[in-house]
């Protein structure tokens, strides 16, 4: 019995002076976000299949961060083609496929149509080391307006003004430069064209101010596009939501 217990003993010390195993952590890209190259803001994530409408951006001066788990890794490989093609290496954050300075965003325009876009992360700079978890999306850029404007009479080129704006609330009045009657649609839109809500404004008797109620359909903070149309009005005003 002595013996049994002098052994295990022994077992347990050899154990205690084995070194751990050290955890190996994977790294990964978990998405892609659209950039403002002029503001260095963040426009919107991109979705795994998304489109980007040019004509509804706030502009064409783009650039393209991915996000990466942890949020600093050794480097990031981007592979884009389609309508325009890089290959781009980034070892310091933010990772953009058409790099910056010191976070100030390289502008690039990217031309009409399909792209597929790659990034995957690395140990080490360079794109050298052991290779993370990599992520690929399709996206297809466009430019279109809601209405071609060689359709708009004069009387449809009304100036529009939204306040408060930014709006804390999602509350917004829109003010016209001329008065307009009868029932109104709207339409409420991302910065890329996507649609978040439509509804109908009760028509009334003329005026130049319309009080509209987003709260709901605004629930995160951001740039948007508010598209009216009525009876000689069709037009649109950039609401900004904090």
């Amino acid at each position: 019995m002595r013996l049994t217990s002098a052994f295990l003993l022994l077992l347990l010390a050899l154990a205690a002076r084995q070194p751990a195993h050290a955890q190996v952590t994977t790294s990964a890209v978990t998405s892609f976000t659209l950039v403002n190259a002029d503001t260095d803001e963040d426009i919107k994530t991109l979705g795994s299949v998304d489109s980007v409408n040019l004509a509804l951006l706030p502009t064409r001066n783009l650039n393209i961060r991915a996000n990466t788990s942890p949020a600093t890794v050794g480097s990031v490989v981007f592979v884009l083609s389609g309508a325009d093609s890089q290959l781009q290496t980034e070892s310091v954050p933010p990772y953009a496929l058409f790099s910056d300075v010191a976070g100030n965003y390289n502008p690039w325009t990217p031309p009409v149509g399909t792209y597929s876009l790659t990034a995957t992360p690395y140990s080490e700079a360079g794109g050298a080391g052991s290779a993370g978890a990599a992520l690929t999306i399709g996206f297809r850029v466009f430019s279109r307006v809601s209405t071609p404007t060689a359709q708009r009479g004069p009387a449809e080129r009304l100036a529009l003004q939204a306040y408060p704006n930014p709006s804390a609330d999602g509350r917004y009045r829109i003010v016209l430069s001329e008065p307009v009657q009868g029932s109104i649609a709207y339409a409420l839109c991302t910065g890329v064209g996507a649609q978040l809500a439509a509804g109908t404004l009760a028509g009334g008797p003329a005026t130049t101010v319309l009080a509209l109620d987003l709260a709901r359909q605004l629930p995160a903070g951001g740039i948007y596009y508010l598209h009216l149309r009525g009876k000689k009005l069709n037009a649109q005003v950039k609401v900004v939501r904090l």
